[in-house]
């Protein structure tokens, strides 16, 4: 199981296991809380900005085709 990180409006976070899919919200069995405190949202919000930063990289927008398509990139 792995969890997942669903921030809406800066208001409410959701972490669980919950896939948001028909299966995810009606059949199977998963965890999840539901968090309305908006410090704790923030907070939430600012790690995942925190760790998206310093673990992703940044790639221009008009590359992706190039890079799906195994095309070279100059």
């Amino acid at each position: 199981m792995h969890y997942k990180l669903y921030i809406i409006d800066n208001s409410y976070a959701f972490l669980g296991s919950l896939n948001f899919t028909r299966k995810g919200l009606f059949d199977n069995y998963e965890s999840c809380i539901t968090i309305k405190d908006e410090k704790v949202v923030k907070k939430l919000s600012d790690y995942f900005d925190y760790i998206t930063n310093i673990s992703c990289r940044q790639v221009d927008i008009s590359l992706w085709g190039r890079i799906i398509h195994g095309e070279p990139i100059n």
